[in-house]
C-alpha cells in the first residue's frame, strides 16, 4: 500500500508538527554561511522551512502524496529535507513504532470510513498557529460515514 504510505509522509510533511524541532548544543565554536555560533549556544533546526522550501519542494502548499512515490509507484526513501522525527543521533526513538502506528491508524480508518466536511463547514487554511514548539491545527468539523460492507464479500 504505498500511497498510504506516501499520504502519510505528506502529511508529516504537510503539518510539520514539530516545526523547530529539538534544541541541540553546538559542541565547539562554529561558524555556518558567516555566522558564527559559540559552544554552548543553543541551536534549533527549523523544521518546517525544510518542509516548506520551494527549492526542494514544488507547490508546498499543495497536500500531494505523490510527491512521495517514483515512477514505478514505489514509496521513496531517504527523501532530503524531509525531517519529521529528526535527524542524526537526537532523531525521534520513536520514529519505527510511530511510522507503523500511523500505518495501522490510517489503513484501518479509511477502510472502514469516509471523511468529509459537514456541509456549511469549510476546511480550515492551512497555516502556522504561531507556535514553535508544537504545531496543531486550529479547531475543525469533521464527518466520518461509516462504510457499508456487503457481508457476502469476503477479503
Amino acid at each position: 500500500m504505498p500511497y498510504t504510505e506516501a499520504f502519510i509522509m505528506e502529511s508529516l510533511r504537510h503539518g510539520s508538527l514539530i516545526p523547530m524541532g529539538a534544541p541541540h548544543v553546538a559542541n565547539n565554536d562554529t561558524e555556518i554561511n558567516g555566522y558564527f555560533i559559540p559552544k554552548g549556544t543553543i541551536v534549533l533546526g527549523n523544521i518546517w522551512s525544510c518542509h516548506n522550501d520551494r527549492r526542494f519542494w514544488s507547490d508546498p502548499e499543495e497536500f500531494s502524496p505523490e510527491r512521495f512515490l517514483d515512477e514505478d509507484g514505489k514509496v521513496k526513501t531517504n527523501v532530503s529535507n524531509f525531517l519529521p522525527f529528526g535527524l542524526g543521533r537526537r532523531q525521534c526513538l520513536g520514529e519505527s513504532l510511530a511510522k507503523i502506528e500511523l500505518f495501522l491508524f490510517m489503513a484501518i480508518f479509511m477502510q472502514k470510513f469516509t471523511f468529509c466536511v459537514p456541509e456549511g463547514h469549510p476546511i480550515p487554511p492551512r497555516e502556522a498557529n504561531g507556535s514553535f514548539i508544537i504545531n496543531s491545527p486550529k479547531p475543525y468539523k469533521v464527518l466520518l460515514k461509516e462504510r457499508l460492507h456487503d457481508s457476502r464479500v469476503h477479503a
